[in-house]
């Protein structure tokens, strides 16, 4: 693990809120995208039929949570309908989940 990747995961650690994935127990940061900033991620014709609000999660870069995975986060239960690496340098430092 490269330092870049150590700081997202302590970061994600310490502040991270708790939600499941299948049953596995799995720490991300949680906030509300707006309908604009979830067009970078998703085609604007599936947009228009997501639920609102959408949220977009950053959790570590080893994460194994995919596209269409099911996430229960507090009394929610929510589609991946995007999945990304974030890189750096070429190197996976984190994850982005786009939720709906």
């Amino acid at each position: 693990m490269s330092p870049i990747q150590r700081r997202f995961r302590n970061v994600i650690n310490r502040i991270g809120e708790a939600f499941t994935v299948g049953g596995n127990a799995r720490l991300g940061i949680f906030s509300i995208i707006s309908p604009p900033v979830a067009e970078q991620y998703i085609q604007v014709t599936t947009l228009a039929s997501l639920g609102r609000p959408m949220r977009a999660v950053y959790v570590p870069f080893d994460d194994v949570t995919a596209t269409g995975n099911s996430v229960s986060y507090s009394g929610l239960t929510l589609t991946v309908e995007q999945a990304l690496d974030l890189r750096h340098c070429g190197e996976a430092v984190a994850r982005l989940l786009i939720l709906a």
